[in-house]
């Protein structure tokens, strides 16, 4: 009985939406995400413009930020991967994604974030290579 409500307790505090369908690169994608996103996990609006870090899973990091912003698994309305978009259509579909309530969209690199995005979002950041630190608290 002690065992269960101790299970029961990591269910609760796990993401709802991280318990099906996603596996190892999306939990740590999240995490990641989660950390360099914080002021804004809370908030009804944003716009956040989030530099991937160096060899990491694009499709891994889409789905995280598919999470965050509550769209279901293969919608696209929010979150924009820039690394599969061509570079004189970036600023256009920044701004088709920022015109709702919440937005995340995806760079490669910090050279591919457009001027006018990085005036227009409510967060620039760039995102670290996981951490030892923030690969333990996805494992347990």
């Amino acid at each position: 009985m002690h065992l269960q409500h101790r299970i029961q307790d990591r269910v609760k505090r796990n993401p709802k939406s991280l318990k099906e369908g996603h596996g190892l690169p999306e939990y740590v994608a999240y995490a990641n995400l989660r950390q360099g996103i914080r002021p804004f996990v809370r908030a009804t609006r944003y716009a956040i413009a989030v530099v991937r870090p160096p060899g990491s899973d694009a499709a891994a990091y889409e789905a995280a930020a598919r999470i965050y912003i509550g769209s279901r698994r293969f919608e696209s309305d929010g979150v924009v991967d820039f690394s599969k978009e061509k570079p004189h259509q970036v600023t256009a579909l920044a701004f088709e994604a920022m015109r709702h309530p919440k937005s995340i969209l995806l760079f490669a690199d910090m050279e591919s974030v457009p001027e006018l995005v990085r005036a227009a979002v409510d967060l620039l950041v760039e995102l670290k290579p996981p951490t030892t630190t923030l690969m333990k608290g996805v494992f347990q």
